[in-house]
């Protein structure tokens, strides 16, 4: 006779159930990933087409003025002036449309010497021009308003141009509207900017004259294949070119005695043909000789920047001058 243990006879079966119901769940669920493995072929994506569906969103959190004031509000950068490549303040003003082209360089019937601003031709004697938020004083004892040429264009941060009407703020001087030049601030010393385009048959001269001859300069094939994607100029080119700028600034003329050296001079970026650089020369240091004592060590830093306001060349002129007196 057959003898059955009675407490592994239930747990045989309840074991038994349990696996074929864990194969009966996993089974589906392994089907399933091999159906969904198999309905999703792989699909490459383009940079291309990332960028043509991408969404760039930039200046999202810079003020503007106009979302404030209940009046129109112009600005000018410093930029612009460099990019027009104005000397004078009134020339750049008469470019915008909310200016009436008044007494300056082009307009002079009756004019008084002073160069002013007229914003919707209401009259310069309605405009007002503040700098820093403060007023200038009259032009001439005989013409009210502003004398624009007070104001030195390289100094200029940016412009403000009000021309909604400010009366019930600055009072009737400003019913055609208010000019606000905003200054720099952080400014020591003297400065002094003046401009060169670079050619490619200056680049031919100079490699001629020193016998650099660098493809990366005089072979336009070869220049294609480098970083630049096309020629440059030499940067001793760059260098010569600022040494030159700076002495048609006619800041040492008459003083120099000679010239000390050139401290940490550094090639940041490259001229290309066609860019217009323009030196910028700021005084930093200026103290007697310790060996002369009629002449003093003149320390000046030099930078050449292109049109796009960047710093291609920078470093440290040191000469030596004549002292006063």
């Amino acid at each position: 006779m057959l003898k059955v243990n009675r407490k592994k006879l239930p747990l045989a079966v309840l074991q038994a159930l349990g696996a074929g119901a864990m194969v009966g769940v996993v089974a589906p669920v392994a089907n399933a990933q091999v159906q969904t493995q198999q309905a999703s072929p792989t699909t490459t994506v383009t940079a291309e087409e990332v960028q043509k569906f991408s969404t760039t969103v930039t200046g999202s959190r810079i003020p503007s003025a106009n979302l404030t004031s209940t009046s129109p509000v112009v600005t000018v950068g410093a930029q612009d002036f460099k990019i027009e490549g104005v000397q004078n303040v009134e020339n750049l003003l008469n470019n915008l449309p909310q200016v009436f082209a008044d007494f300056g360089a082009n307009e002079s019937n009756g004019a008084t010497g002073t160069a002013t601003v007229n914003l919707r031709n209401l009259g310069s004697q309605r405009t007002l021009v503040l700098v820093n938020g403060r007023r200038l004083p009259a032009g001439s004892p005989t013409f009210y308003p502003t004398d624009l040429n007070e104001i030195p264009a390289p100094l200029i941060e940016r412009v403000e141009i009000l021309t909604g009407g400010a009366s019930a703020v600055y009072g009737s001087d400003a019913v055609a509207g208010v000019v606000n030049f905003i200054m720099r601030e952080n400014f020591q010393g003297l400065q002094a900017e003046v401009e060169f385009s670079v050619t490619p048959q200056q680049m031919r001269q100079f490699a001629e004259l020193s016998g650099d001859f660098n493809p990366l300069h005089t072979d336009a094939a070869f220049a294609a294949k480098t970083p630049f994607k096309e020629r440059i100029a030499h940067g001793a080119l760059g260098l010569s070119i600022a040494t030159g700028l700076i002495s048609r600034t006619g800041q040492l003329d008459g003083t120099a005695l000679a010239f000390l050296g050139i401290d940490e001079w550094k090639f940041l970026g490259p001229i290309r043909f066609g860019d217009t650089i323009r030196v910028r020369s700021v005084v930093l240091e200026a103290r007697p000789s310790s060996s002369k004592p009629d002449s003093g060590v003149l320390k000046r830093r030099i930078e050449v920047l292109n049109q796009r306001d960047e710093v291609v060349q920078a470093g440290v002129f040191a000469a030596l001058v004549k002292r006063r007196g």
